[in-house]
């Protein structure tokens, strides 16, 4: 009986070992790409977001200094794009990317900062433009923890990401407008014979992103001792064959000892 419950045991590390193996994340591959900022804050690096280094929390506090991108002063738009590109294609089915900020949503809607972007779009090189990831699942806006998105598997040379700052009832938000006439009647003030006239965009720049880290995560091959590819639930499927295969021997030995 102390064989057979030794055996089981055996049996089922085994069987939790091939079922993590399975389920495992791909390598980073981010650390190895070219980042592309069109624009970075003057105190914050671009290269940031892919040295590999995440912080305790998202807040300026619990990040206790940690590199990171940010956009504050420039980006006078309400999307910004981030990229990498690899000097050779990789292959890959998923990103985390782990977000950061210096103010609360409403103090930045109010008044600007580093947030949490609204929203965000994933796109690949195709080798003619960038197009849209298909499935993809995620696109994660939470603080502290890494946002993962998997979508279908590609092989490229460049990533892009497309952040939107505001979302279209934040952008007609009470305190924005009230803002955008401030700014028109400090035009007037300083520049009265030129005439210009304040644009929603003038003010986004105050509105900037932060981010810690982006990964981008290889597409891992799944492939049998013969080299051919296996799903998840196939290899599943087999240690569970083998567990019930391995007790029955079990049991008929331990009855033939008798």
């Amino acid at each position: 009986m102390k064989k057979i419950l030794s055996l089981a045991i055996t049996v089922l590390m085994i069987a939790a070992l091939a079922v993590t193996a399975f389920a495992a994340d791909g390598d980073n591959v981010a650390t190895t790409a070219t980042v592309t900022a069109p624009y970075c804050s003057s105190w914050e690096t671009p290269t940031a977001i892919n040295d590999g280094v995440i912080p305790e929390g998202s807040s300026e506090e619990a990040a206790n200094g940690t590199l990171r991108y940010g956009s504050w002063g420039g980006a006078f738009a309400n999307t910004e794009i981030l990229s990498y590109e690899w000097e050779s294609e990789v292959t890959v089915d998923s990103v985390g990317i782990y977000f950061g900020y210096n103010v609360t949503r409403e103090a930045w809607v109010s008044g600007g900062g580093l947030y949490i972007p609204a929203s965000y779009t994933i796109q690949y090189w195709n080798g003619t433009e960038y197009v849209d990831v298909t499935n993809g699942s995620g696109y994660g806006v939470e603080a502290d923890k890494i946002n993962v998105t998997t979508f279908d598997k590609v092989t490229t040379t460049s990533i892009q990401f497309t952040f939107t700052k505001l979302t279209e009832t934040e952008l007609a938000n009470e305190s924005l407008a009230a803002e955008l006439v401030a700014y028109q009647e400090w035009l007037d003030s300083e520049y009265p014979e030129e005439g210009y006239v304040a644009t929603i965009e003038d003010i986004l720049g105050y509105r900037g992103l932060g981010i810690y880290e982006i990964e981008v995560y290889e597409a891992a091959a799944e492939t049998t001792g013969g080299g051919q590819t296996q799903s998840p639930e196939t290899g599943i499927g087999i240690v569970a064959l083998a567990v019930v295969t391995m007790f029955s021997g079990a049991y008929v030995a331990s009855k033939k000892q008798r």
